[in-house]
C-alpha cells in the first residue's frame, strides 16, 4: 500500500511542477491602451479598438473597429504588433490597403491569432510568441522548434 501511495504522491508532484511555458520569460512590454492612444497600429476611438496604419486619428472613421475585442482587458505588446485581451491574442496577419488621390488607409483584416491562449501567451522576441506548447511567428502557428526555444531560455 505504501508503494502505491508513493507513486501517487510522485505523480501529483510531477503534474503540479509542470509549466505551460517552460522556463521562458515574456520579453514584451504590455501596455493597456487608453482613449485616443495609438501604439503599433492599435488605436482606441469612441471606446472601440481599431487596427490600422493611418497618419491621423480622424482616418479611423474610414475603417471598422476590430470585432470581439474586450476593451477593458485589451493591451498591446509595444514594438511587436502583438496585442491581447481576456479572449484572444491579436496580430495583423492580413492587412488591406486602399489608396486614393489624397489619402491611403491600411487596416487589419485577419487579426486573431488562432490556437493562442491569451492567459499564457508570452512574447519571446524577434516576432516569436509562445502559448503553452504552441509556437507562433508573426501571428501564425508554426511547427515547434526546440533549438529555437533554447535560444530564448
Amino acid at each position: 500500500m505504501t508503494v502505491i501511495k508513493y507513486i501517487w504522491i510522485s505523480f501529483i508532484i510531477l503534474l503540479v511542477s509542470c509549466t505551460d511555458n517552460l522556463s521562458l520569460k515574456d520579453t514584451g512590454s504590455w501596455i493597456k491602451l487608453t482613449e485616443g492612444q495609438y501604439i503599433d497600429g492599435y488605436f482606441i476611438y469612441n471606446n472601440e479598438v481599431y487596427g490600422s496604419y493611418v497618419t491621423c486619428p480622424q482616418e479611423y472613421k474610414c475603417c471598422e473597429p476590430l470585432q470581439g475585442v474586450d476593451i477593458e482587458s485589451f493591451q498591446v505588446c509595444e514594438g511587436t504588433v502583438y496585442a491581447k485581451d481576456k479572449n484572444f491574442v491579436y496580430y495583423p496577419i492580413s492587412i488591406i490597403c486602399e489608396d486614393a488621390e489624397n489619402w491611403s488607409l491600411c487596416y487589419f483584416e485577419d487579426y486573431i491569432v488562432k490556437n493562442a491562449t491569451p492567459t499564457n501567451f508570452i512574447y519571446l522576441g524577434d516576432g516569436y510568441g509562445i502559448s503553452g506548447k504552441r509556437l507562433f511567428f508573426e501571428g501564425k502557428d508554426i511547427q515547434w522548434d526546440d533549438d529555437l526555444i533554447k535560444k530564448y531560455e
